[in-house]
């Protein structure tokens, strides 16, 4: 199963458990760098809220460090959904399992305010940006804003496609 498909069915799979419906960025994530993907999420979903915390982490799993993701309530629950890493869960599960004790949280609006102002996706909280980070670079993941032209469904797929052929 390719890249492409193995999101298709996390989004199928997220609304037919009963979980919120959201559509995926046209990119695949990028490793490592979840507050891009978390921001690109969220400007993409309406109604999701975009999220930096500091779950336990670092290679022993003994230190904070700095994460981004995306929450949404639907039917009674709150939801998670990392972007970076796939995963979609209650967030009561999401914050046991990474053992996230700070947490920020930021409408679409306020993330957007935010990331012009800072020129970066994310982190913006002092508690965040002082935790462990994964090295980044992050002209990878923060691109100037540039209009593009809307192309067809057809050729968006074509040149996923031919990404994901280069990467392999």
């Amino acid at each position: 199963m390719n890249d492409d498909q193995l999101l298709k069915v996390i989004a199928l799979v997220g609304n037919l458990l009963d979980g919120p419906p959201f559509v995926l960025p046209p990119d695949p994530p990028i490793k490592h760098e979840c507050y891009g993907n978390s921001f690109e999420f969220v400007m993409h979903n309406p109604g999701w809220t975009l999220v930096h915390g500091t779950p336990m982490g670092g290679a022993n799993l003994n230190e904070r460090i700095g994460h981004a993701w995306a929450e949404r309530e639907h039917n009674g629950v709150m939801w998670v959904y990392d972007p970076t890493s796939l995963y979609l869960l209650p967030a009561d599960d999401y914050y046991r399992g990474g053992r996230i004790n700070y947490a920020v949280r930021y409408s679409a609006i306020r993330a957007c305010v935010m990331a012009l102002r800072e020129q970066t996706p994310g982190p913006w909280d002092e508690t965040v940006i002082n935790a462990a980070h994964v090295d980044v670079r992050p002209e990878v993941f923060w691109k100037p804003v540039t209009p593009k032209k809307r192309t067809s469904k057809k050729k968006r797929l074509d040149k996923r496609s031919s990404k994901l052929q280069t990467r392999k």
